[in-house]
């Protein structure tokens, strides 16, 4: 397989965006050249554009599952990168309440920061309560029962203002 450019957006989503099956993902994934963390023209992380492309009907969720859960098995995948409003992938999901599979997705990265606040302020808890996603609420609160990589953070729900 030839080397996969990182330098051009094309490049980069196509790759993932056609995929049919889990040999061209590890390919894609093990290239030297390829970039977990590869921001596009509009200041998002690759992973925020294949969320997106998940929440899209036309889309075949479950490839693009595949896709994300190659993605996030790179050594050098940062799940907590922040696009240009400061929000992480499972804060773009916050928003979709379909999107429940990739969020229990990203969640099962033991790195991933759950109080990271937006440039809007928000915290992950805070976003998913304004959007009524309850089951992420719940994951989140599980995934907090079980310990997090953040010692000493107060309860999430307490975080969460009183309508």
């Amino acid at each position: 397989m030839n080397d996969i450019p990182t330098k051009r957006l094309a490049d980069n989503f196509c790759t993932f965006r056609l995929v049919g099956d889990e040999r061209h993902l590890e390919e894609c994934v093990n290239s030297p050249n390829f970039d977990p963390n590869f921001f596009n023209e509009f200041e998002e992380p690759i992973i925020h554009t294949l969320i997106y492309m998940a929440d899209d009907t036309k889309n075949d969720t479950e490839n693009l599952l595949m896709a994300i859960k190659y993605l996030m098995s790179h050594p050098d995948f940062n799940i907590n990168a922040e696009d240009k409003f400061g929000e992480t992938a499972i804060m773009v999901c916050a928003r979709r309440k379909k999107l429940i599979d990739v969020s229990r997705l990203l969640l099962s990265d033991l790195n991933i920061d759950l109080y990271t606040k937006s440039t809007t302020g928000l915290s992950l808890i805070e976003l998913a309560d304004k959007y009524d996603n309850q089951e992420l609420i719940k994951l989140i609160e599980n995934r907090e029962k079980e310990g997090s990589n953040t010692p000493g953070m107060p309860h999430l729900r307490r975080s969460l203002s009183v309508s």
